[in-house]
């Protein structure tokens, strides 16, 4: 489109026309409304995922910041326990999670959820988790 904007496109007058004036809608809206290319699109759930991280930490007893989990190893129980949860409950990726729980690489990420979710006590400690956060959603609201 930038080349549109310069001058340059092939084909009759009319076309040209109709390039421009796609060029001057405003961005099209999905059917539920919002944005197909704007930041909450985008969002992956990122908001959502900083707020479980908050929450669950809390319930956990475990430090939010960046120097408490750094030192805290990337397998710490409670650290697997968060991020089997933000996987189930968003969308956020195996990167993002390894950089706000200092876990290390993307791929260890996965490997260790994979394993949290076979370990039966993991699984049992991630479901209440889940089950507080959800109460104290509710409650809130």
């Amino acid at each position: 489109m930038q080349a549109m904007r310069r001058g340059w496109y092939l084909g009759k007058e009319t076309f040209k026309d109709r390039l421009l004036k796609l060029l001057d809608k405003p961005a099209a809206r999905a059917p539920s409304g919002r944005s197909r290319t704007g930041t909450e699109f985008r969002d992956h759930g990122e908001k959502d995922a900083a707020r479980l991280i908050r929450q669950g930490s809390k319930a956990l007893g475990l430090s939010t910041g960046k120097v408490a989990l750094t030192a805290l190893p990337k397998s710490d129980e409670r650290k697997i326990v968060l991020a089997c949860l933000l996987r189930e409950k968003t969308r956020v990726s195996n990167h993002w999670i390894a950089s706000r729980l200092s876990m290390g690489h993307p791929g260890s990420v996965s490997r260790t959820i994979s394993a949290g979710k076979s370990d039966k006590n993991l699984a049992l400690r991630i479901r209440e988790l889940a089950e507080i956060l959800v109460a104290g959603e509710e409650s809130t609201s």
